[in-house]
């Protein structure tokens, strides 16, 4: 005999109950959902479908333990049903567990491998963790079975992009604008892959029609942003370049936001790093003019990563980390350019030095009569683009040879076990800026890619020869080979993207004539 339950409408049979529950889920009527399932549960306990389904329903709601408790339990009872491990892989997801979510969606895969919601979500998890060519495969097989699915297309022109192919994603994000003429992430998408190729004026066209459809959408309005203050349109871009305070969700923070105003005997502004190491190195220039602002009478206090503290405390009365200050005003070093109305501002070069307290551990030679270069190859292998500014130490191999010269490596972290024997290593003797600074210091010129040491050499004033990706970070501009915020860089660029060894060998002739004008026949 068939069951009955009284809820959630009268004289349904378990597959009716259960069926419009999953339609009220679908519709967003989670009030409903939920009371769908536990009327099922009441009556049969081990009904996996409702306890998959009570856990979306959680899910949804931002409940994601209980979601991934509820969901755990569905597979338990039917551990074959690839749908409930492609949800598990999401509420893991959601929660911050991105590698656990890709077990997940294997197995999932494992039980069914044309599942396209298992690919898709596996290809973009694969992405966030910065495995763009795995990202490419899923969503490939994903792409196959869905050819009619925009957003499937728009994810594989991400995942092409990070891989170093714009030009194919430019396809993909045109097939998902065909098919969803109206997706606007796959519009400012496009743009992304555009400027990838070069096509700066056409990247920026797709920015704005997408930004006249979705105008508050902060993704592409940061990508505009940036956009503007690469073509070097200050005036609008650092005005735009405020967006990124959404995108990147910033801390609360005590007190009223500083907007240039004189404030009142005794307050205290707080100007706090809000982004990477060298952000924090280029923008800490207007902190005088930032003191000159706000009046003779108030204070200022400079807020920095721990790494950076020991080096700021020669520009700054009081130098803090994050949590440590409460102040009645606040303004991010990185919105000091529009706060002040300030430009590039490079008479100030150089505005760091490394303290002389207490003196460095690295002492370098003085009798050689070489040059002494300092390198470093890697930056911060957290950073969105850091495998097109980044390049593998071997690329340095042809300076290593080079008469006349002595190489000195300023890479830490991971990277720097890549030279290993190689040439000097003071890796173990960099604790922190600080440090970093009293070797550059000593040394005739800095070779380096873009990273926070090479804005450290600029800031002080130090030669230093940068070399960039094909689609450089706005702040180095386009063509030119001088550098705006730093008189003494030199900037060594890609002149088709992914062409590192173009790029070294352009370094390595400049190198040999510094050389030869040192040290004339």
């Amino acid at each position: 005999m068939t069951s009955r339950i009284a809820l959630p409408v009268d004289s349904l049979t378990l597959p009716q109950a259960l069926a419009e529950a999953h339609a009220a889920l679908r519709a967003e009527r989670l009030e409903q959902a939920e009371r769908g399932y536990r009327a099922i549960l009441r009556v049969d306990a081990r009904r996996a479908e409702a306890l998959h389904g009570l856990g979306l329903v959680a899910m949804k709601a931002n409940h994601s333990a209980e979601a991934e408790r509820l969901i755990r339990a569905a597979i338990a009872l039917d551990p074959e049903a690839d749908v409930y491990r492609t949800s598990l892989g999401n509420v893991l997801l959601a929660r911050g567990l991105p590698a656990e979510a890709v077990d997940e969606y294997e197995r999932a895969l494992q039980l069914r491998p044309e599942s396209v919601a298992a690919l898709s979500n596996l290809g973009v998890t694969l992405l966030g963790l910065g495995r763009a060519e795995d990202a490419v495969s899923a969503l490939t097989r994903a792409a196959a079975r869905r050819p009619d699915w925009a957003q499937v297309a728009d994810n594989l022109g991400n995942a092409l992009q990070a891989a170093g192919r714009p030009a194919q994603a430019v396809g993909w994000h045109q097939r998902a604008l065909v098919l969803a003429p109206a997706h606007v992430e796959a519009r400012g998408n496009l743009g992304l892959a555009l400027a990838g190729m070069g096509r700066w004026a056409e990247a920026m066209a797709h920015f704005e029609e997408a930004l006249r459809t979705a105008p508050e959408n902060a993704r592409i309005q940061l990508a505009r942003a940036q956009m503007q203050l690469l073509l070097g349109n200050f005036e609008q871009g650092w005005v735009n370049y405020e967006w990124r305070k959404r995108v990147h969700a910033e801390r609360p923070l005590a007190g009223r936001e500083w907007t240039g105003e004189a404030i009142a005997d005794g307050e205290t502004l707080l100007l706090y790093a809000e982004q990477g190491l060298g952000d924090t190195i280029q923008f800490v220039r207007y902190l005088k003019q930032a003191a000159s602002r706000i009046g003779a009478k108030a204070r200022l206090i400079l807020e920095v990563q721990e790494p950076m503290r020991r080096l700021m405390q020669g520009i700054a009365e009081t130098v803090v980390v994050p949590g440590e200050a409460k102040t009645e005003w606040h303004c991010s070093l990185m919105s000091l350019p529009l706060v002040l109305g300030a430009g590039e501002n490079p008479e100030c070069v150089p505005y760091l030095c490394a303290p002389r307290e207490p003196p460095t551990a690295v002492r370098l030679p003085t009798s050689t009569s070489r040059m002494r270069v300092g390198v470093v190859w890697a930056g911060n292998p957290r950073h969105v683009r850091d495998r097109f500014r980044s390049l593998p130490f071997p690329m340095f191999e042809p300076l290593l040879g080079m008469a006349g010269v002595e190489l000195h490596s300023l890479q830490i972290g991971e990277a720097a076990g890549e030279a290993e024997g190689r040439l000097a290593d003071w890796s173990s003797s960099i604790h922190d800026m600080a440090d970093t600074a009293a070797i550059v210091e000593q040394l005739d010129l800095v070779i380096g890619a873009d990273t926070a040491v090479v804005h450290l050499a600029g800031a002080l004033g130090k030669r230093v020869w940068t070399v960039l990706p094909f689609w450089p970070d706005w702040r180095w501009g386009l063509e030119r080979e001088d550098c705006a915020w730093y008189p003494t860089m030199r900037l060594f660029r890609q002149e088709k993207a992914g062409d590192w060894p173009g790029v070294m060998d352009r370094v390595r002739l400049a190198l040999r004539a510094e050389l030869s004008q040192a040290n004339p026949i």
